[in-house]
């Protein structure tokens, strides 16, 4: 994979390490949320790092998605939190406007070995010069689609978005579930972000001045894409969605997804197991190159951070916490453990070390390397503002009911949008 680098052996020997005295032991805390298999190779990775650092203990504190950031928020707001946090990239702004919610990781560097670390990835961490989080790897939004399916239509797997559109006929003649492509959840909204994107090479939210960088008239022709998909049979509409659990169940648990009724989904890299895994033996979910669209300026890649780690400001054992994030990282006992357990990791000595001893599945591989190598304007952290979400998740069901216009949602997008940054970022 070529953009992963050459790490010598040497390095993977001579990663940073720390002299605790097992006579005085430490105990610092550690959260993260996951399902069961990251669980389990998180609690082992803790119990190999306190065998290596006999004189700090973990004390792990785990829990599904669902009400994560609750709990954090809680925590955070009564100075409780763990001294070592799994963050979510889009809180960072929530939990440090100004840079000082958490600790700088850049003050940890006799501990913690940042030099594995792109440039790039790390401005993602970093608020007002302050790096606050540790990105644990990078994942983007690619199409991926079910073989099969186009098979029995009769198509061949899409290679542009001419084609997809060209194919909602031949489904249509398998029954009025089948359909080319879904949209789920946010999706509608990211098909008409990545039309717009690759129309006009920047983002949605400019990432420096974080407002909104598109017109009125941009966004809405992001949004008319949107609607001739739905209106030429490419994707269901809000209303069939509705009838199987509702527009946010997940498509992995749609029985028209587990059926191989629904041609393919544009996700992010990173849960191609998740997606593929109900799929049928006879099924399977093939990752492919961006579709263009014609006058593209550029692939407008939607690409950010999984999730991050960060150390508490409050944590009375800073250097103990760094020095746990960078054997979680870095250290080659802990990236065996962990393996692609969140996704291809961002550090190159443990991305490499995966690659080479072949602990990276290769579909997700393939689909990261084409979000690694893809052109991609940098996203505000601001994108997946909890507000932001739901003002483009009420705007795409409003249009895909036809109760407001293009121009009207177009309108609410940039000047609600605009007023949620503009209270967000004071």
């Amino acid at each position: 994979m070529k953009w992963l680098p050459a790490v010598a052996s040497a390095v993977l020997a001579g990663l940073f390490t720390t002299t605790v005295s097992a006579a005085d032991p430490v105990e610092i805390r550690m959260s993260w949320w996951g399902g069961e298999a990251r669980h389990k190779q998180t609690q082992d990775a803790l119990k190999a790092f306190e065998a290596k650092y006999p004189g700090i203990k973990v004390k792990a504190e785990y829990t599904g998605w669902q009400g994560h950031l609750e709990r954090i928020t809680t925590q955070i707001a009564g100075g409780t939190e763990p001294d070592l946090m799994q963050i979510n990239w889009p809180w960072l702004p929530l939990f440090s406007k100004r840079g000082d919610g958490f600790a700088d990781l850049n003050e940890f560097k006799d501990v913690l070995d940042l030099k594995q670390f792109s440039a790039d990835v790390l401005k993602t961490g970093m608020i007002k010069g302050k790096l606050n989080g540790l990105p644990v790897s990078i994942t983007g939004r690619v199409y991926m689609f079910n073989p099969a399916v186009f098979k029995k239509a009769g198509r061949d797997i899409p290679k542009s978005w001419d084609d997809m559109i060209a194919a909602a006929p031949a489904f249509k003649k398998l029954g009025a579930e089948y359909y080319p492509f879904d949209t789920t959840d946010l999706n509608p909204w990211y098909a008409a972000v990545h039309y717009v994107t690759q129309m006009t090479g920047k983002s949605f939210i400019d990432p420096d001045s974080n407002e909104i960088a598109w017109t009125k008239d941009e966004v809405a022709k992001g949004l008319q894409f949107y609607v001739d998909l739905e209106d030429k049979g490419v994707i269901p509409n809000y209303e069939k969605t509705s009838a199987e659990g509702g527009t946010k169940l997940e498509l992995h648990q749609k029985k028209a997804w587990i059926e191989g009724k629904l041609g393919g989904s544009y996700e992010w890299d990173s849960v191609w197991a998740k997606f593929r895994d109900p799929l049928g033996k006879d099924q399977d979910l093939v990752p492919v190159k961006t579709l263009m669209f014609k006058g593209a300026k550029s692939e407008g890649l939607l690409r950010k951070p999984t999730m991050m780690f960060s150390i508490s400001k409050n944590s009375k054992h800073k250097k103990e916490a760094a020095t746990l994030l960078n054997f979680l990282m870095n250290d080659p006992a802990a990236v065996k453990i962990l393996g692609d357990s969140r996704g291809i990791p961002a550090s190159k000595v443990a991305a490499d070390m995966l690659v080479k001893e072949g602990l990276v599945n290769k579909p997700v591989a393939f689909a990261h390397d084409i979000v690694m190598s893809g052109q991609a304007p940098q996203l505000s952290t601001f994108f997946e503002h909890p507000k932001m979400q739901e003002l483009y998740r009420s705007t795409m069901e409003q249009l895909s009911y036809r109760k407001i216009s293009v121009k009207d949602a177009a309108a609410r997008l940039v000047d609600e949008g605009g007023d949620i940054l503009a209270k967000a970022t004071r």
